[in-house]
């Protein structure tokens, strides 16, 4: 089963790079980076609206996401940088070193979040094999660059 789970995340993964891909050919279209990002989640949040209506699952409910706390909230601006910044730095870093370097930002929040324990993610001490996992990581993006 863990198998089949992370051969889920390595296919979202690829997906993720065919976006960035698309949505920096739409950028030539829309004329800015930010105006393709803006189509981009448009396009996203009427597919997910369209997945609610199919799955029949019920809409948020306003008086439950009152109670969120404030900083979950930002989830959409920070999903929102991310493309915009893919955008502008694909075409300039290429899409492999600009990965590779998105990933090794990636594992080393994931570390720091799990050891703090912080943003509902529960905690768990961080194994030096761990930093070295992260730190072949950033040797990787180094070599691709290279």
């Amino acid at each position: 089963m863990a198998f089949l789970l992370l051969l889920a995340a390595a296919a979202i993964g690829a997906a993720l790079t065919v976006q960035v891909a698309m949505n920096t050919a739409l950028r030539g279209y829309a004329g800015t980076p930010a105006g393709a990002t803006l189509i981009s989640f448009v396009v996203g949040a009427i597919a997910v609206a369209l997945v609610l209506v199919a799955t029949r699952q019920p809409w948020p409910s306003g008086r439950v996401l009152a109670g969120a706390p404030a900083w979950a909230w930002f989830g959409g601006v920070l999903g929102g940088t991310y493309v915009l910044v893919t955008v502008v730095l694909s075409p300039r870093l290429g899409p492999g070193p600009m990965f590779g370097a998105i990933v090794a930002g990636q594992m080393a929040t994931a570390l720091l979040l799990q050891q703090l324990g912080v943003l509902g993610v529960p905690q768990r001490q961080v194994t030096p094999v761990q930093l070295l996992g992260v730190a072949l990581i950033v040797g990787g993006v180094l070599l691709i660059r290279r």
